[in-house]
């Protein structure tokens, strides 16, 4: 990843969203090397989980697969989810299928108001998400 960056940039800015904000091609060039994540399947942790879904008040992960999706308790996701994308602007959402066509391509998704689909929610250290 970091041989296909410019120089000024690290590999933390390709997550940092003051940088996505001001460079999303940056992002979406690099997704293309973690795009085969859309073909992920669920671990025995995954199948763990769902087991104990009764059981579970909260699940926190720092997993941006969206495998755990499926469960039914109520999910923080630290760092987003590459499963879907929402204007930084509008709001609007993308589906997975828009986004990883775009990974695959290394292309920005853009909003029909012309803003950047954002591939990640706002980062909790941040302070938003």
């Amino acid at each position: 990843m970091k041989s296909n960056m410019p120089s000024h940039y690290s590999v933390e800015d390709i997550f940092d969203l003051q940088t996505f904000l001001e460079t999303p091609s940056l992002f979406y060039t690099a997704a293309r090397s973690f795009a085969a994540i859309e073909e992920a399947t669920p671990t025995a942790v995954h199948r763990w989980l769902q087991a104990m879904q009764p059981s579970l008040q909260l699940v926190i992960t720092q997993n941006i697969d969206g495998l755990e999706s499926e469960l039914t308790c109520p999910l923080i996701y630290l760092h987003g989810q590459l499963s879907s994308g929402t204007c930084q602007k509008c709001a609007q959402k993308a589906s997975k299928q828009t986004m990883f066509a775009h990974y695959r391509k290394g292309e920005v998704a853009y909003c029909h108001c012309g803003v950047s689909f954002g591939a990640m929610r706002r980062l909790i250290r941040i302070g938003r998400y």
